[in-house]
């Protein structure tokens, strides 16, 4: 809530799920699939047949959504509140803000196009320090870099759509409410007029690993269904294991670079994602990334 953008998002998601459960109850074909496939004696009107049964009426949901939005997000400005600032100054503060980002026209360095995001190849320095002078012969630095692991976002290029195919001939509703949510996190930032980066999209990691999981298990089923190939049991047994130690492996392997641990500069430059060529006392200039 207190973050706007990724409130709206995650809004935008729960009523792209209402919507499409509400449109289901005007199709005609629809209803011959629900009476001839299930057998319900739940005494209930029909319209709440589809979606939850026990789920709220549409206007109830959408009235909770907007109230509870509101109202958590007026309550993250208590500590604002407290300085004399008033309901009025709040509202200002939000056209304020928009206004900043609308109109910024600023470059830099770590910034981005939304397009590489899945790629994992533009991480923002949050902090960089170096140990030593300018001048001694061994450089030692530290860095904390936004870099999600790259063995998890880089299988995210393919278990998303993977898993937004199974999901949608499995008619897995909540693994398509996952993958809606990935599209919806991300996809806004089109129309973002402004310079954005990385870390825009860095919440959807755990959607990522939802998606790689249920793909996985799918995987897992299908290797081990009766008529399948006695050699595809064994295959996926060591497979899955396999990717699990090397997503352990890489963020070890990252780890010094994650936090900020002092290491000799060659060290630092060996463990970029894809590294350019750098000086030690050109890191204001350098990018380090490909």
């Amino acid at each position: 809530t207190a973050c706007k953008w990724y409130g709206i998002f995650d809004l935008a998601t729960i009523m792209l799920a209402a919507l499409l459960v509400t449109m289901q109850g005007f199709l005609p074909a629809y209803w011959r699939w629900r009476d001839s496939n299930l057998k319900l004696d739940l005494d209930v009107p029909r319209r709440l047949l589809w979606g939850n049964p026990l789920g709220p009426r549409l206007p109830l949901l959408l009235a909770g959504i907007v109230f509870l939005g509101f109202a958590l997000y007026v309550l993250t400005y208590i500590p604002y509140f407290s300085l004399g600032r008033t309901f009025q100054d709040m509202l200002n503060m939000q056209h304020s803000m928009y206004a900043y980002h609308h109109d910024l026209k600023a470059t830099h360095i770590y910034g981005s196009p939304w397009w590489v995001w899945p790629l994992d190849v533009r991480p923002v320095a949050y902090y960089y320090h170096t140990f030593t002078h300018v001048g001694d012969p061994v450089q030692i630095v530290g860095e904390v870099t936004a870099l999600p692991n790259p063995s998890v976002w880089l299988a995210g290029l393919i278990t998303v759509p993977v898993s937004m195919f199974l999901a949608w001939r499995q008619r897995h509703k909540g693994m398509l409410i996952v993958v809606a949510a990935m599209f919806l996190h991300w996809l806004p930032w089109v129309g973002s007029p402004r310079v954005d980066f990385q870390y825009n999209i860095y919440n959807n990691t755990a959607l990522v690993c939802l998606c790689t999981t249920y793909a996985l298990l799918c995987l897992w089923r299908w290797a081990n269904r009766p008529d399948a190939e006695p050699a595809w049991p064994r295959a996926v047994r060591w497979a899955i294991p396999t990717y699990v130690v090397l997503c352990i492996v890489m963020f070890a392997y990252f780890y010094p670079i994650l936090g900020a641990v002092p290491i000799r500069y060659e060290t630092w430059h060996n463990h970029m994602w894809l590294p350019s060529g750098c000086a030690p006392d050109q890191k204001q200039d350098c990018i380090g990334w490909i």
